[in-house]
């Protein structure tokens, strides 16, 4: 059974602080924390050797299907490395051995580290929260 990340916004799309949520319209002025600074999208995680299969409780649907576990994933724990058998649906992986990689609003692209620190992740992730930190 895939673990449940405690979500204090309940998945309500009004109090989502990222750039991609539900019924989403945002301009590049609504990114007060800065482009360079906020995550667009990222790398989901899927349990090893489960990519291809489609059989993740992360990875069971088409890439269009809206609002759901399959395209969304959430900021509020650290970045995980892909592990056999192991489904977190709703956090940000990769089966790289170094990071995940992640967009970020100004169209550039980094390797986060899985060890990165869990309040920097977050803050990353919210377009604004009124917390600017440079990305590693």
């Amino acid at each position: 059974m895939a673990a449940k990340i405690n979500r204090p916004d309940g998945g309500l799309p009004d109090l989502q602080d990222g750039l991609i949520f539900r019924m989403s319209a945002l301009m590049a002025a609504a990114v007060r924390d800065g482009t360079a600074s906020t995550y667009l999208r990222g790398e989901r995680y899927v349990a090893g050797g489960q990519a291809e299969a489609g059989t993740d409780a992360g990875d069971t649907a088409p890439l269009f299907v809206g609002y759901s576990d399959d395209n969304l994933r959430w900021a509020y724990e650290q970045p995980l490395r892909s592990e056999r058998g192991v489904s977190r649906p709703q956090v940000f992986g990769s089966p790289h051995i170094g990071g995940v990689n992640m967009s970020f609003a100004d169209g550039s692209v980094r390797s986060i580290p899985y060890d990165i620190d869990p309040t920097v992740h977050t803050a990353l992730a919210g377009r604004s929260d009124r917390i600017v930190v440079t990305p590693p």
